[in-house]
């Protein structure tokens, strides 16, 4: 796996895009692994024994090409992803993917040896991390990857805070925090890696929003761990603002500078 930051394109799971759920259990919340929102998931209902078989599965209603999963969040430990070939069920594993889990278990990343075409995808398990609790799943994404840098362009990140500030009558302040948002600077000096500048353009030419995954999969690669860079921190973005690609001294044997801004989207 090579170690730069990783991108990704629209997520096929998502409910906005229509498709149908259907859950062994809990109606009322299946829906909720496939919003888009982290602040919410998919709970199970009188499923909470270790042993119990639990199913979560999206059906699209029309064939969709992709080549990645991502479960964010579950405490289902034996998770089993599957797609759908039109006449059975295919399980995602060793054989067929590259799968990396988080230190925790709890984040799960399957990159496909080869792109799938499926109607349906699905996951199971029967036993939680900690043992005996009902099971969930807060995001489960599917989607076709972009490409992953090769060498280091320089990421900035900001986690922006949204806040209202009030003063009282003796000074003092009152806060009320309406969440945050990640906003990063992709900076691009004298790069020479022609797939990176081919990957960096694919990106600019997009003009819609994907995913930024700057972990990449890999958690060995840094010595501490902190937001953005811990496993569980992958983000729908767009690309705001100008960019001034340009030649290193406008020599055009030179490397590549530039500077792409993107952040978080709905």
């Amino acid at each position: 796996m090579s170690k730069g930051l990783r991108f990704f394109a629209k997520d096929y799971n998502n409910i906005g895009l229509g498709g149908t759920v259907t859950a062994s259990s809990a109606d009322g919340t299946k829906e909720f692994a496939f919003d888009g929102l982290i602040s919410t998931k998919w709970l199970t209902s009188g499923e909470g024994t270790d042993g119990d078989a639990v199913s979560l599965e999206m059906d699209y209603g029309t064939n969709r090409q992709f080549d990645c999963f991502y479960v964010y969040n579950t405490n289902i430990e034996d998770i089993v992803i599957a797609y759908w070939n039109g006449s059975s069920w295919v399980d995602v594993d060793s054989s067929n993917a590259a799968i990396v889990k988080s230190s925790g278990n709890n984040f799960v990343f399957a990159k496909m040896n080869s792109e799938i075409t499926t109607q349906k995808v699905r996951i199971t398990g029967s036993n939680t991390i900690d043992a005996d609790n009902e099971k969930y799943v807060t995001q489960f994404l599917a989607f076709a990857e972009l490409g992953q840098f090769e060498y280091f362009p320089t990421l900035r990140p900001r986690i922006k805070n949204y806040q209202n500030k009030f003063k009282t009558s003796i000074g003092k302040n009152i806060i009320i925090d309406r969440g945050e948002v990640f906003e990063a600077d992709i900076v691009f000096k004298s790069h020479v890696n022609a797939n990176d500048i081919a990957l960096a353009t694919t990106l600019l030419e997009r003009k819609e929003t994907f995913y930024i995954w700057p972990n990449g999969g890999d958690e060995d690669i840094f010595s501490y761990s902190f937001k953005p860079y811990r496993f569980k921190d992958i983000f729908k973005v767009s690309i705001v603002d100008d960019n001034n690609p340009e030649f290193t001294k406008n020599y055009y044997k030179s490397g590549y500078n530039n500077i792409i801004k993107v952040v978080e989207a709905a």
